[in-house]
């Protein structure tokens, strides 16, 4: 599994945001988890190796592993919320598909 490098980004111009969402190597998201009620944090991370490539390009296990989590969030399709997991507040589908995937 690939190291991801987790930052916090002061706000950003739209035109900035735009680079770092082009560049294949990194990746640029926001989320309200892990902040105060009303705020959300725009994280920008190292973006898999496989960024941008077709699925026809993606390595065998890659692709393997992209339709077991497809299939476990096609599984959880319509979870909405927010729930508590192992005392950190999360959206209620990721813990359907953390459920899911420790299923045997």
């Amino acid at each position: 599994m690939a190291k991801t490098n987790n930052f916090r980004l002061a706000p950003v111009s739209i035109e900035e945001f735009l680079r770092i969402k082009q560049n294949p190597n990194l990746r640029i998201t926001s989320t309200p988890f892990g902040t105060p009620p009303g705020e959300d944090k725009i994280v920008a991370s190292t973006a898999v190796y496989w960024k941008g490539k077709s699925i026809k390009e993606l390595p065998d296990a890659v692709k393997k592993g992209l339709e077991k989590a497809i299939k476990i969030s096609k599984g959880c399709a319509g979870v909405k919320g927010v729930r508590v997991y192992k005392g950190v507040q999360m959206p209620a589908k990721a813990v359907c598909q953390i459920e899911k995937a420790g299923e045997k």
